[in-house]
């Protein structure tokens, strides 16, 4: 995230693209900033949308927000396949297919109150017990 930061974009595009298909959720929805912005890459709608569905699932209201009002402003004709692409890539990179999970830090999850921040983690097998990987990815969501 350090070259994203220092707006070194072709730089951090590489490694986003490897952390989002691991499914660090905001290097996907980092990823989604870029094709949508076309920093770094060539502007995409179609892949910003599906990464950014991708990280939204984390149930970061903002990104949900956020891909809401973006859907709501492509062409009815296209919403089907952009539906069905963005469902591939969350098959595909989505939590279940990672083993990514968030929680809300307060222990509220999605109830429905805004988070400061949303922690998402993948859980490991070692010797047949679940760990957490350290540090686990914070995510600010303001």
């Amino acid at each position: 995230m350090n070259a994203y930061k220092k707006k070194k974009y072709d730089e951090a595009f590489p490694l986003l693209y490897q952390l989002a298909r691991w499914g660090e959720k905001d290097c996907q929805w980092t990823l989604g900033l870029m094709y949508y912005e076309g920093k770094g890459v060539s502007e995409n709608v179609l892949e910003a949308y599906a990464w950014m569905k991708t990280a939204a699932e984390s149930g970061i209201r903002d990104w949900e927000d956020t891909v809401e009002r973006l859907h709501k402003s492509l062409p009815d004709q296209h919403k089907d396949y952009v539906d069905q692409y963005a469902d591939e890539y969350i098959r595909l990179y989505g939590m279940e297919a990672t083993g990514v999970r968030c929680e809300d830090e307060g222990g509220g999850g999605r109830s429905g109150v805004r988070s400061r921040r949303i922690e998402c983690h993948r859980p490991i097998s070692i010797n047949q017990s679940m760990v957490h990987l350290t540090p686990p990815v914070k995510i600010p969501t303001d």
